[in-house]
């Protein structure tokens, strides 16, 4: 019998382009929600689970994209996998939740979900 979903919001798988930026490495974002984001990355070290930080998002070098600024998030779980390519050996799946997000923040990320994710 399978466990009922328990996010309290939905999650949507992002375009080809979206990523997000945090403490100097750049990751590609996997799926997105109004309560976190799901990410990988060849950053090697282990983030700090359960810390406070903050990360950017974005899509790629448009002139007319949305860039989300300085979300506050908490890094729920991360884990090393094989990497796909020769020139990344390794490559960190990061399960990351916003932390307390501003009218103007949840405005954007909902825009942001509604033109940058594949439906």
């Amino acid at each position: 019998m399978t466990e009922p979903e328990r996010r309290r919001h939905q999650r949507f798988k992002t375009r080809e382009g979206v990523a997000a930026l945090h403490a100097g490495n750049i990751g590609k974002v996997n799926n997105i929600s109004l309560g976190g984001i799901s990410c990988s990355c060849s950053f090697v070290d282990s983030p700090a689970c359960g810390k406070n930080s903050h990360l950017d998002i974005f899509f790629g070098p448009s002139a007319d994209t949305i860039h989300l600024q300085n979300l506050p998030i908490r890094i729920v779980d991360s884990d090393m996998n094989l990497g796909t390519s020769p020139i990344c050996l390794f490559s960190r799946n990061c399960r990351i939740q916003f932390g307390e997000l501003t009218d103007s923040q949840l405005e954007h990320l909902g825009e942001f979900i509604s033109r940058y994710t594949e439906t």
